[in-house]
């Protein structure tokens, strides 16, 4: 039966400036899947701000949870959006004054650029010498040097949450130490990756400094796509391997003073 909607069956009603200025508005693609499902929560039940949950985000979007984090960061950054509150219980609007709207600068390609490393960032594009690392980031060479030791934690996914997560030590003024890193990392370890990646995301999403056991791990929707009765904690790492990320991390740490 072919779909055919009507106006009777709902509609969401956005002013036409507000509209017109998103239309002209370069948003990424996932931040402006979320987006939409603030206004449709938002608008499209004739309301200015609502709660909306992490749960709820993915619901529509079917966005992994910490990618809708950074989303929310971006539109945030970018004053679309506002947030209030902490935690799970977060109040989000569409921020009306769209002159102070922000747009993202556009990715440079490498061929148009001398043969240094180009970091992007939210007030424009800086070079940076071949061998330097940004502050408070681990890059990937690093990471990859470290899962040697750690190899199940070799996944894109937790390379990207791992970011986001320094970001917020970053933001809350927390010093990325060698210690702080390498306890982090050992304590990751000892669980299967999903559940790591869910420690990680639970500590964005709250704003926390350090990782901590998962408190609403049925909740979460990675979970109930691989339900497990307990979950299994890995034995200790080596003290080889713990030597190795000591390593790899005081270098990390080294360059970073020295920048």
């Amino acid at each position: 039966m072919p779909v055919n909607p009507q106006l009777e069956n709902g509609f969401v009603r956005v002013a036409t400036e507000i509209w017109e200025a998103w239309a002209s508005t370069r948003i990424p693609g996932e931040a402006e899947q979320i987006l939409k499902t603030i206004v449709r929560k938002t608008y499209g039940w004739n309301k200015k701000s609502d709660i909306i949950t992490l749960s709820q985000f993915y619901t529509t979007t079917k966005i992994p949870k910490h990618r809708i984090i950074r989303g929310l960061q971006k539109l945030t950054q970018m004053n679309i959006i506002t947030q209030k509150g902490n935690g799970k219980e977060k109040r989000y609007s569409i921020n009306k004054d769209y002159p102070s709207w922000k747009s993202l600068p556009k990715k440079v390609t490498t061929k148009s650029l001398p043969k240094k490393v180009t970091i992007i960032t939210q007030k424009g594009n800086y070079l940076l010498p071949k061998k330097v690392t940004p502050i408070n980031t681990i890059d990937t060479n690093t990471i990859n040097k470290i899962n040697k030791a750690f190899t199940h934690l070799d996944t894109p996914a937790f390379k990207e949450i791992w970011e986001a997560w320094l970001e917020v030590r970053k933001k809350i003024k927390a010093p990325n130490t060698t210690r702080a890193l390498e306890l982090s990392l050992k304590k990751l370890h000892r669980y299967p990756i999903k559940t790591s990646i869910l420690m990680l995301e639970q500590s964005v999403e709250r704003g926390w400094r350090g990782v901590f056991p998962i408190k609403d791990i049925k909740n979460s929707p990675a979970y109930v796509r691989e339900p497990e009765a307990k979950i299994p904690v890995r034995e200790e790492v080596s003290l080889e391997s713990l030597q190795t990320i000591s390593d790899l991390v005081k270098g990390v740490v080294k360059k970073c003073k020295d920048v």
